[in-house]
């Protein structure tokens, strides 16, 4: 715990950034919601005749019959975009809340709200997109018998960019069994698979061993490697998630922030050998981590026998104009075990003019 309080602290001073939303005591539990019966009516009255005002979030009560109610609170959220508009949910995303310190991602229908019963009781709630862009609430009641419907207005952004085709830089992947043993590992590559070593023959079979030795055809390999290249029109980040990272602490912002992504010293000397040099010709850089989910996005990735744990990290990153001024929210790092057989893949890509891009 000490340890991952230390990293948290140093990696907090590598990067530079304007806005830092309030930090939600979420635990990251997926608990799940007790729902109400689905109707098109309760959620249109969480925006009907509501006026979102500056603090991003408003509430209206209405009575509802005790003998569905049977004592407890009904609770409405919906969810809008900060333009009023309906807020369209990513598949590469979630919505959760913080109520008085017990943190929740419920279930939400396609009108991007949920619906549950609670206790009645006085509540503040912390709404939030990925744990980072966070509505913050004042006490609310929430009584017996009575349906309380909030409206939450979020920010969120997606990145468009050109169709034009962009580089999947150096992803290598890292194998590490409990014991020696045959593997099978294929890749499904969105766009085209450029170079591969060793090379890919509609997938890689070798022997792994715990060290991560891999062996093909009697040659030994620390990692598989490959590039492509893929058009990225739609990327399933919010790009106000990130960090600013000034040339002179990459070297240890990434040793901090892969340690917590969950690679050790080696991946991780492997990944600023490659990526830093490029990085450092810049005075300040834009840096967004996507994790194992979002991986995919890029290319899925099929093991036989599959692993315990599957740990892919790859970095967006984007130089900026030294002179301008940019604000983005810190990423929140997915929990990871590395107990037992596992996988590691890291990879990258430059993007000119990243935060320029979106629309």
């Amino acid at each position: 715990m000490r340890k991952t309080i230390f990293l948290s602290l140093l990696l907090c001073s590598f990067f530079v950034f304007a806005q830092t939303p309030k930090k939600s005591p979420t635990t990251n539990r997926r608990i799940p919601q007790r729902s109400i019966s689905k109707t098109s009516t309760e959620a249109d009255n969480c925006t009907k005749g509501d006026v979102i005002p500056k603090s991003r979030y408003s509430v209206r009560s209405l009575p509802m019959d005790s003998a569905i109610t049977k004592g407890r609170a009904a609770l409405v959220v919906k969810f809008i975009g900060v333009d009023g508009h309906a807020f369209q949910i990513h598949r590469s995303m979630y919505v959760g809340y913080t109520i008085n310190a017990d943190s929740f991602i419920p279930a939400l229908s396609e009108t991007a709200s949920f619906k549950s019963f609670v206790r009645p009781k006085n509540c503040k709630f912390n709404f939030f997109v990925k744990l980072v862009s966070a509505v913050n609430t004042d006490s609310i009641l929430l009584q017996k018998n009575t349906v309380t419907y909030i409206t939450v207005a979020i920010l969120y952004e997606e990145q468009k960019f050109p169709a034009v085709l962009y580089a999947l830089d150096k992803p290598v992947i890292y194998v590490y069994p409990e014991e020696t043993i045959k593997i099978k590992l294929q890749l499904d590559v969105k766009g085209e698979m450029v170079f591969s070593y060793p090379k890919y023959n509609e997938g890689w079979s070798f022997t792994a061993q715990p060290s991560g030795n891999i062996k093909i055809e009697n040659k030994n390999f620390n990692y598989l490697f490959w590039e492509g290249s893929m058009k990225m029109a739609d990327l399933p980040i919010n790009a106000a998630e990130g960090f600013i990272v000034g040339s002179d602490s990459l070297v240890d912002f990434f040793e901090v922030s892969l340690a917590m992504a969950g690679l050790n010293e080696k991946e991780t000397q492997d990944f600023i050998t490659y990526w830093v040099p490029k990085m450092k010709a810049h005075d300040k850089n834009y840096v967004h981590f996507m994790f194992t989910q979002e991986y995919d996005y890029f290319a899925t990735i099929k093991i036989d026998p599959p692993p315990k744990n599957l740990i892919r990290v790859f970095v967006i990153w984007s130089p900026l104009a030294s002179e301008k001024n940019y604000s983005v929210y810190p990423q929140i790092f997915p929990p990871f075990s590395r107990s037992g057989y596992t996988v590691i893949e890291w990879g990258g890509s430059e993007i000119e003019n990243f935060l320029e891009n979106i629309k």
